[in-house]
């Protein structure tokens, strides 16, 4: 209850995701955010959070310059009330970082 009190419910803060991207391209520029949702069934309800898709502007600018051919993909199963999969590409810089 602490939680829900301080953070807001999850299902609120999935609601806002759409800001958050908007707020994301406005701070790092050339930002690619693609979000996608289930198709609302009816025109009274909000459309429900699937996935999210973000590569930073700085990030994709340095990847291109510093970065080795090397990829690496990592993948987490999340559970509880929204189970899902966070999936993380890594790369290594010329200075193997």
């Amino acid at each position: 209850m602490a939680r829900a009190a301080i953070k807001g419910l999850p299902a609120e803060q999935y609601a806002d995701i759409w800001r958050h991207a908007v707020e994301l391209q406005k701070t790092h520029l050339n930002t690619t955010i693609d979000i996608k949702y289930f198709p609302r069934p009816n025109s009274q309800s909000k459309p429900k959070f699937m996935r999210f898709y973000c590569f930073l502007g700085p990030l994709k600018r340095e990847f291109k310059e510093e970065c080795w051919p090397l990829l690496a993909l990592d993948s987490y199963c999340t559970k509880g009330t929204y189970p899902g999969q966070l999936l993380t590409a890594i790369g290594a810089n010329l200075n193997n970082g």
